[in-house]
């Protein structure tokens, strides 16, 4: 399974009237791609196909929202994949603000700023990463 999958999934939980033949059709596209990217067989999904999947299930701007999530869920991998997270804001919300709440993530928030602008803190980044890496 994947994460493109399952979201597929829970939105046609929603849709108990169609199926992936008939969401197919409504993408001019063949059954068996949509299957794979129902089954977890394939991930990768182009922006066209992403936003005809996302009509085709009829869902409003959250569950599109909901289907590129989970796609970028899907292409975050390799080493800090696991410090990447995605989220979906309503938009009568403000976004939520991040807080360095600690003093290592201040120290990396610096950090981050500073690579921006001095490639030798980049590199020293990139140093200390692989050095960490290394140990593990």
């Amino acid at each position: 399974m994947s994460y493109l999958s399952e979201e597929m999934e829970r939105q046609m939980q929603r849709c108990p009237t169609k199926s992936w033949v008939s969401i197919a059709g409504e993408m001019k596209l063949s059954t068996s791609q949509v299957y794979k990217w129902s089954s977890g067989r394939q991930t990768h999904i182009s922006r066209e196909n992403l936003t005809s999947l996302a009509l085709a299930l009829g869902g409003d701007q959250h569950a599109h929202a909901a289907l590129v999530c989970a796609h970028l869920q899907d292409e975050c991998f390799g080493p800090g994949s696991e410090l990447v997270s995605f989220s979906i804001h309503r938009a009568d919300q403000t976004p939520p603000v991040p807080t360095a709440s600690t003093e290592v993530e201040r120290a990396l928030e610096c950090l981050t700023t500073r690579s921006r602008t001095e490639p030798s803190v980049h590199g020293i980044i990139i140093g200390l990463a692989q050095m960490l890496q290394a140990r593990a």
